[in-house]
């Protein structure tokens, strides 16, 4: 009979709590993450706020999960030496863009626009566009410039994306 009260305690704690197994794994994660060089931490740590704060996340296991991926790619980027790309979709400011890209492990630029990558390159030399651009006009800057096309990478998610490119 106190076995099956303990048990019931647990549950009840479980429920209120949440999940006890949960709550290691999360402790683990968070080793973990302390365990990835510096220059790593701020682009975990906004990501983890995003994930908790923005991501609607509800079931602790869930994100727990979701962390857990988190940990496995920046270790393996970590290990292999892949440098952080910063997003300027969510990196607004020229100036902070700037400064994120002088810490040793930042490499590189995803850009939101075309014409943002075409304004980005005149000072950074590894500017992606991270959605498929129909600018005609932008698409056609950036054919007539050899070193801004030297610094821009395109992304396209269908081949008529490229017979468009083709046709500027």
């Amino acid at each position: 009979p106190r076995r099956r009260e303990l048990d019931m305690d647990a549950k009840w704690i479980e429920r209120v709590t949440g999940s006890l197994e949960d709550k290691k794994r999360y402790k683990q994660y968070k080793a973990r993450k302390e365990q990835l060089p510096a220059n790593y931490h701020t682009a975990i740590d906004a990501l983890e706020r995003y994930l908790t704060y923005f991501g609607s996340i509800t079931k602790g296991h869930v994100l727990v999960s979701m962390l857990e991926d988190l940990a496995d790619l920046f270790e393996q980027s970590a290990a292999n030496g892949t440098p952080i790309r910063v997003a300027s979709k969510s990196v607004r400011v020229r100036a902070v863009t700037d400064a994120a890209l002088r810490v040793p492990g930042y490499r590189g630029i995803l850009a939101f626009t075309l014409p943002e990558a075409l304004w980005l390159a005149e000072d950074h030399d590894d500017v992606v566009v991270g959605y498929p651009s129909a600018d005609r006009a932008a698409i056609a800057a950036l054919a007539a410039d050899q070193r801004t096309a030297a610094r821009v990478t395109l992304m396209v998610d269908d081949l008529a994306q490229l017979d468009l490119i083709d046709a500027v």
